[in-house]
């Protein structure tokens, strides 16, 4: 799942370490910037399960050290092998 709005205070470890309180995370990574290793404020998750994740939707005001963050899911799509 896409997760937005991370404050720049978010590590991949801190992402894995929040999300796992809602079931097994198999993945998680915050995206940087490669030139200056800053943190671009949204990243991904992936769940063992989808349970994991379809709690999650309903949830309102998830918050992670202190910034509200937005919940998006990831559809893979057969046909052109991309995320939409």
């Amino acid at each position: 799942m896409f997760v937005g709005g991370l404050a720049p205070s978010v590590t991949t470890e801190r992402l894995r370490e929040y999300f796992s309180q809602y079931g097994k995370v198999i993945d998680a990574t915050v995206m940087v910037d490669r030139d200056s290793s800053r943190s671009k404020g949204f990243g991904f998750v992936t769940f063992d399960d989808q349970s994991g994740a379809e709690r999650l939707f309903g949830m309102p005001g998830l918050e992670i050290d202190g910034k509200m963050v937005r919940l998006h899911p990831l559809v893979y799509s057969l046909h052109d092998r991309t995320l939409m």
